[in-house]
């Protein structure tokens, strides 16, 4: 019960917000983007309906009802070819299942291809919208600027989490309330009960997938000017605190490896000035600081990250390569001839059952994915189907690239789709934020956008 009364709060606030304006195609996206962090708010309607999906169907019915699904511009002609390749593969593999089809509920087996065929359609459909409707610069910042701000709305409620569980010693928003599973991210260390927030973003490790790509990003873009919030560095703070909160490995490597890129690129193309240097040691300044007034964080992150993937046994892996990759890796060693293809869409778990390491035997009989999303599309759709995703997605890059010397806004998505691109390849805790991404470098590489852009500056 309380799962459709938060579910339809959102949405009827979605509502409210994208009739209030006169740009009502702009407020849609807006909306939609908004509720990509919020993956912990989903509704079972056969399939995972998080919120972010349904406001891709809200897109996907007004693209239909405009006629405009079909008129897609030549540019998406590469990511044509990866829809078409991807879901007939699928389609004609699905035909010819293996017998442990039988062993799984009819839309977990053998017809689970429909659903994932549906959910792929829905995050895909985020770039042929934003093509569409998106029209200037000041919308592509205002997408920027909402996500950052749905993020800030997370972690204001992950602080609240985390006080109220200090103070009463409860979760008051577990891991999977809204579905009626109800877990806690609460952990033993050295006797101690660990909390681990994690807001309404998932499971921790979901919420610092998101922190991971945001933060860099608001930093990024103050940086260059390009978005304007007040209270800039209380923000900041605030999603920085969280991240270190989530104590989600993962989201601490993503988070080093994001800023790492971002600083890159900065001195490839702006050199190291007083503002860099600056930039640069308040960050690192205030980690420092953190770690010295709470010394258990530094071991406990310690233990989250190095101890975790030096000693695997710790988890009780064998390898650093953990559970559902591992399995899906052993099924491509010893059957490479599904690498040309793959074996369509959501099917992997049919024929890696085999192949699941014996410390994770919770995925027997169970439905699984690889969890690198390169992983995932070269064991689904095969070397072509990856290949072709690939150019999909830096063909846009190319065009930005040439102008981004004398573009702030080009230089700012060339750094945030590159690691997002990059955390992409390591996992696909976050599916919806490159396809966000990829939706809005069509939009900034169009000639009209660039030409105009360039004229203005010079």
């Amino acid at each position: 019960m309380i799962a459709t009364i938060v579910y339809l709060i959102f949405i009827l606030t979605g509502f409210i917000y994208i009739f209030r304006g006169d740009n009502k195609y702009l407020n849609l996206a807006k909306v939609y983007v908004f509720s990509i962090p919020f993956f912990g708010l989903m509704y079972d309607v056969g399939v995972s309906l998080t919120i972010d999906r349904f406001w891709a169907v809200i897109m996907l019915l007004v693209l239909i009802l405009n006629k405009n699904l079909f008129k897609i511009e030549k540019s998406l002609k590469y990511l044509l070819f990866f829809i078409f390749y991807a879901f007939s593969i699928t389609i004609i593999i699905s035909q010819f299942l293996p017998d442990t089809a039988n062993l799984f509920p009819p839309f977990r087996g053998k017809y689970r291809y429909i659903t994932q065929i549906l959910i792929w359609g829905l995050l895909i459909i985020t770039v042929f919208y934003f093509t569409k409707y998106l029209k200037t610069e000041e919308d592509v910042k205002q997408l920027l600027k909402t996500l950052i701000i749905s993020s800030f709305t997370l972690s204001l409620i992950g602080i609240f989490q985390y006080l109220f569980y200090k103070r009463f010693g409860y979760d008051i928003i577990p891991i999977g309330f809204l579905q009626g599973e109800e877990r806690s991210g609460i952990f033993d260390y050295e006797g101690k009960h660990i909390f681990r927030v994690s807001s309404i973003g998932g499971e921790p490790k979901h919420f610092a997938y998101t922190l991971s790509i945001v933060l860099p990003l608001l930093i990024f873009s103050k940086y260059f000017k390009i978005i304007n919030l007040r209270y800039y560095f209380s923000i900041s703070i605030v999603m920085l605190i969280n991240l270190f909160l989530t104590f989600s490995t993962q989201g601490y490597i993503l988070f080093i490896l994001n800023i790492f890129i971002g600083l890159i690129f900065i001195i490839f193309y702006k050199g190291i000035k007083l503002k860099f240097i600056v930039y640069s040691s308040l960050i690192f300044a205030f980690i420092i600081i953190l770690l010295i007034l709470n010394p258990i964080i530094f071991d406990l992150i310690k233990l989250r990250t190095i101890d975790r993937l030096t000693d695997p046994s710790i988890i009780g892996a064998s390898s650093a390569i953990e559970d559902w990759n591992e399995a899906v890796i052993g099924f491509l060693n010893n059957n490479p001839h599904w690498l040309l293809t793959g074996v369509g869409l959501g099917n992997i778990h049919l024929y890696a059952q085999d192949y699941i390491p014996e410390y994770a035997n919770y995925m027997q009989n169970n439905v699984f994915v690889a969890k690198s999303g390169f992983l995932r599309l070269l064991s689904e759709t095969g070397i072509i189907g990856l290949f072709i995703f690939i150019i999909a997605y830096i063909r846009p890059l190319i065009s930005i690239y040439k102008n981004s010397k004398q573009m702030n806004l080009f230089l700012l998505l060339i750094i945030s789709s590159t690691y997002i691109f990059l955390d992409f390849l390591i996992t696909q805790d976050g599916p919806g934020y490159i396809f966000f991404i990829m939706g809005i470098l069509y939009v900034i590489a169009r000639k009209d956008f660039i030409t105009l852009r360039v004229i203005y500056e010079n």
